[in-house]
């Protein structure tokens, strides 16, 4: 609002009361906030699009409100856009599991997560290959992603079901393909573990378990089970580099995938974060940046 106060020369609490619908712009601000904005002024006059669904965000938990309220705004403007490009374009018919009812999805197992989890590889008939390009086969499976600038470390993506599909922003931030692609098949994993839950639902479940349900889900779709075995005499950092560029997904997910599956206990998982962490690897791992991310 500041900003736009000064680009425009109105007050920014004039600005409050246009959000809020208390005032409405003169014909001359439309004129001078189209121009800062980049927008027709006939955009201002349309209907918006009021979407009450759960929106689930890939974020930490100290994120703050102003960057949920921003993606979820995003993610509102491409579905708007999607809309519009809908009288010219037949999207893809949706080519996903069946999600969970309420109930099953109030009491899912990790279990049940791992069955979904095959099941859609099963689907898209990749057998126990490493998925090539995540989102082109998501996108191919009638689900629209995009992604754009968030301008926050601690947003990595917003997803919701929306007029029939699920929509999927990620942040552009990181700039890292193989987070970029976990971040992909996470909000992925929403719309499919979470489909028919509420907000409530949501809140009585926990931010943390229904983001560790959605985290593990995209563990079992990256690397699946049938595909990994002890290979090695001990698993090592660079061992796993090596399986890093094997299946697109970075070192700290191997990490956890291969104590899921019970191949490394949690003492060897340890070792290897302390070894991880002594190679200063959670501020970039090898490899990161030998390959562009995914675009939709």
């Amino acid at each position: 609002q500041e900003a736009l106060a000064q680009e425009i020369d109105y007050s920014d609490s004039m600005i409050s009361r246009w959000e809020s619908g208390a005032n409405k712009p003169t014909y001359s601000a439309i004129s001078k906030i189209s121009k800062a904005l980049s927008m027709q002024e006939r955009w201002f006059s349309l209907r918006g699009i009021d979407e009450q669904g759960v929106y689930q965000f890939r974020s930490l938990t100290r994120t703050e409100a102003s960057a949920r309220d921003q993606a979820k705004a995003k993610l509102l403007y491409f579905r708007e856009i999607s809309e519009i490009l809908e009288q010219w374009v037949d999207y893809p018919a949706l080519n996903l599991v069946d999600s969970p009812n309420r109930i099953e999805a109030l009491n899912i197992t990790d279990e049940k997560i791992e069955k979904l989890a095959e099941e859609q590889r099963k689907l898209w008939g990749l057998g126990n290959r490493p998925i090539q390009n995540l989102t082109r086969l998501i996108e191919n499976s009638g689900v629209l992603i995009t992604s754009d600038w968030l301008n926050s470390s601690d947003m990595d993506g917003v997803s919701a079901w929306m007029a029939g599909r699920p929509y999927i922003l990620l942040a552009k931030d990181k700039d890292n393909y193989f987070r970029n692609r976990f971040d992909n098949a996470h909000e992925f994993a929403h719309g499919i573990l979470h489909k028919n839950l509420t907000s409530s639902d949501c809140k009585n479940i926990g931010y943390k378990e229904i983001e560790r349900q959605a985290n593990y889900f995209a563990g079992c779709l990256l690397m699946p089970s049938d595909a990994f075995s002890l290979n090695y005499k001990s698993v090592t950092l660079d061992n796993l580099v090596i399986e890093k560029r094997q299946w697109g997904t970075s070192v700290a997910s191997l990490i956890m995938r291969y104590s899921q599956l019970g191949l490394i206990d949690d003492n060897h998982k340890t070792r290897l974060f302390k070894n991880y962490s002594y190679r200063k690897w959670r501020y970039g791992e090898p490899y990161d940046d030998s390959v562009k991310p995914e675009t939709p």
